[in-house]
């Protein structure tokens, strides 16, 4: 059976004893515990009991009625790991689902250490070429400032003397500062 399975008993006492008391312990390690009985509704001398356990290992049951061992008693039950849906999910020591051990949690889903490593990586890498093309434009407008010339500074003969004459404009001749 695996981690927290539910598994359903049901004993039918052949020797149609009334009043009879089923009594079922188990025994896991070190720990021993009794399970509760039922009478199984509409029949008579029938009898339910439910096992379930979340940790892996060999369970005994004993069975008894009215305080006697039945003779197929003690059964011996393997409890297996549990069969986890989903990706990256494998049953700790208690049975509950958790992401396996290279893998993480994100957003309620397992995802493998490699794959998270590949997204960081790459938003690490974007925020980079975007710091150094910013870089690059602030280096370019920089060395680009020795080149403008304010209008202000320069000083042009009357009438203008045209220089030159193109298919951008007309150049003119001026002095610098």
């Amino acid at each position: 059976v695996e981690q927290g399975e539910e598994l359903r008993f049901h004993v039918q006492d052949n020797l149609d004893r009334d009043n009879a008391t089923v009594t079922v312990l188990v025994h896991f390690g070190q720990e021993t515990r009794s399970l509760t009985v039922t009478n199984t509704p509409g029949e008579i001398h029938a009898y339910d009991f439910y096992f379930s356990q979340n940790q892996r290992g060999v369970a005994i049951l004993e069975i008894a009625v009215n305080g006697v061992q039945v003779p197929e008693s003690p059964w011996r039950i393997e409890v297996i790991e549990r069969v986890c849906l989903g990706n990256h999910l494998v049953a700790n020591e208690n049975g509950a689902c958790v992401c396996s051990k290279n893998s993480r949690t994100v957003n309620g889903q397992c995802m493998p250490d490699g794959t998270f490593a590949g997204i960081i990586a790459g938003v690490c890498g974007f925020f980079l070429l975007l710091g150094l093309w910013r870089f690059l434009v602030y280096r370019r407008e920089k060395s680009d400032e020795v080149w403008k010339v304010n209008v202000d500074e320069l000083h042009f003969s009357h009438p203008a003397e045209v220089i030159g004459q193109g298919a951008f404009g007309v150049v003119l001749l001026a002095e610098y500062r």
